[in-house]
């Protein structure tokens, strides 16, 4: 799911006219862009939580490379950055924008021509897990060329698809991948042809595997940006504004700008109701910007006051739950502890037992305590897990 996220959060970015490092928006907007949410059954739930969840778990990861393949300096370098970070109303039910911000580093490869992910959301969304790492993958290399070459069975498992090394390439091949090409077919991903076809075998132990685009081609795929879908123009007719108004705030004021002066907007509307405002929050929005962009208003001071105090109340919730996730894996570390102390003792009295009996009563004692101690490991495994 977090993937999901991601990459719907960076689609989203980049389908504006001029995609810039922040995206602002309601949360509303984007999981109904990221189709989590619809005007029928599914209106979002516990989607909006694990949204937030998602966020801050993504905002953790933190990505360093002693060799990274620059591809604005065309070298390797040694680089460090994360992906993300965000800024939400503390209160759940707040109807203001929420502010995600990218990472500058990450953001310009991102922006990188060539790198830019154009795939269809749809798809992706439509796909397990293991598909969805192997379309992005493809995806990327299908927007220059009709075919991949011949790649490593073991890299394509390992290091694209993440499947763990304890896995055999043969499994890989006759299991997930077999899967992940099925699937990518059916979609129009790829090309239909005999699985057989896409493997080779190199020597022992050796795999290759080649892929051929479908009918779905990625450059296809890229969507003309619509300023009347945009998630800024959702902001503006949530305030009252008509699209020849939303077409006019988008031509002639700055996007920064503008996305101060809603959130303003927004927050006085949730703070001191309707009443605030004399001839509504539209009008009142379109004064401000024609002023601010004059250079005649800046941003108010309860609006600067009421920010800080939002940048405490996150701090502090996240504070708290991180201190609660130590305090959880603390109790986990306990327990496994306990776990590898129990196992010992048991298994010296295995060892102990065995050596002092007979070879027919080593058997049937080590039977005995073998089941002894399936025991214990399957009561500990439980009890850790309610713990975690």
């Amino acid at each position: 799911m977090d993937e999901l996220f991601l990459w719907g959060l960076l689609g989203l970015t980049f389908a504006e006219c001029k995609p810039t490092g922040e995206l602002f928006a309601t949360p509303h907007y984007m999981l109904r862009q990221l189709g989590l949410i619809d005007a029928g059954q599914n209106r979002g739930g516990r989607n909006y939580q694990q949204f937030r969840d998602a966020l801050r778990r993504l905002s953790a990861v933190h990505y360093e490379s002693t060799a990274f393949y620059d591809p604005i300096r065309q070298e390797h370098r040694h680089i460090a950055f994360g992906l993300l970070s965000f800024s939400v109303p503390h209160d759940p039910k707040s109807c203001r924008a929420w502010r995600i911000l990218w990472d500058p580093l990450f953001f310009e490869f991102c922006q990188v021509t060539g790198g830019r992910l154009f795939f269809n959301m749809d798809t992706y969304r439509a796909l397990d897990v293991t598909s969805r790492r192997l379309f992005l993958y493809l995806s990327k290399i299908f927007w220059r060329r009709g075919e991949t070459g011949w790649l490593d069975l073991s890299h394509v498992g390992y290091e694209v698809l993440g499947i763990a090394k304890t896995v055999s390439v043969t499994d890989i091949k006759a299991h997930q991948l077999t899967r992940a090409i099925t699937r990518l077919t059916q979609a129009g991903v790829l090309a239909e042809k005999p699985t057989a076809e896409c493997f080779r075998k190199v020597r022992k132990g050796v795999h290759q595997v080649q892929f051929t685009r479908g009918r779905l081609n990625p450059r296809a795929m890229r969507q003309q940006f619509d300023a009347s879908h945009s998630a800024l123009a959702d902001l503006l007719r949530q305030l009252g504004l008509t699209d020849s108004q939303v077409r006019l705030v988008a031509r002639r004021y700055a996007t920064h700008v503008v996305r101060v002066w809603v959130d303003i907007t927004m927050a006085a509307r949730e703070r001191f109701g309707a009443s605030f405002f004399r001839k509504g929050p539209a009008a009142y929005l379109l004064d401000n910007l024609k002023h601010a962009a004059a250079g005649q208003r800046t941003p108010p001071d309860w609006w600067h006051t009421l920010r800080k105090v939002e940048e405490r109340q996150e701090a502090a919730t996240r504070t708290t739950t991180d201190r609660r996730s130590r305090r959880r894996n603390d109790v986990a570390d306990t327990i496994r502890a306990r776990l590898e102390k129990e196992v010992s003792h048991k298994l010296a009295d295995i060892v102990r037992d065995a050596f002092e009996g007979s070879s027919k009563e080593v058997g049937e004692l080590a039977g005995t305590r073998l089941d002894s101690l399936r025991a214990i490991c399957e009561h500990l495994v439980r009890k850790t897990s309610l713990k975690s």
